[in-house]
């Protein structure tokens, strides 16, 4: 019955999790063309005229890879946090196991 308990917990988590994680990733996705524009601002903003076409489109042309690859390690690492359970478990464990000793 613990066993079974167990997987039901880990069901419950993922299932919220996943809820969470497709949220998460709406959200930055969201974010990226508002990113982009605030970019290009500064790009203009900041820059001399010889030296504004070469970094805009530049920006233009690797900003959106950029973005994504930035939301998909953002997502990376959201996802190994929610991994590390394990070892709030493992520590839980071994502290049960010094208590009956």
């Amino acid at each position: 019955m613990k066993r079974a308990a167990e997987i039901f917990s880990k069901f419950i988590f993922w299932c919220e999790n996943f809820l969470y994680l497709k949220f998460f990733l709406a959200y930055e996705l969201l974010l990226c063309p508002f990113i982009l524009l605030k970019v290009s601002y500064n790009i203009m903003r900041g820059s001399t005229f010889i030296n504004f076409f070469p970094m805009f489109f530049f920006w233009i042309i690797v900003g959106p890879l950029f973005l994504i690859f930035a939301v998909l390690k953002d997502l990376f690492y959201l996802m190994k946090i929610l991994c590390e359970y394990n070892e709030d478990e493992d520590q839980f464990k071994e502290k049960e196991e010094e208590d009956f000793k």
